[in-house]
């Protein structure tokens, strides 16, 4: 009976993490990003921001519509258009990983 029941208990397991490992690629974790947008693509409305802590540069798609979280300046407030946005400006928001 436990030769014929070992099988069993690995498939269900089995079944059980990729379960877990399914819903875990299903959830997105965010973090805070912080840094210098070196670059703006109208067209595909994304940005391209160097991270102060790591020097890694990540594109961030940002949704139609929705103002884009920065350094107050002079000019500026702390959040802006899209269509404001200008190269230099220091980008503090959330990135999806």
């Amino acid at each position: 009976m436990k030769k014929k029941l070992a099988p069993l208990v690995a498939i269900a397991l089995a079944m059980v993490f990729a379960g877990d490992a399914a819903l875990a690629a299903d959830r997105m974790e965010s973090r805070p990003v912080v840094g210098v947008i070196v670059g703006i693509d109208r067209a595909a409305h994304a940005i391209t921001v160097v991270e102060q802590f790591t020097g890694s540069k990540i594109r961030l798609v940002i949704p139609r519509g929705q103002r884009v979280t920065i350094a107050p300046t002079v000019s500026f407030g702390s959040s802006v258009e899209f269509e404001r946005l200008m190269i230099g400006l220091q980008y503090r928001g959330v990135t999806v990983q």
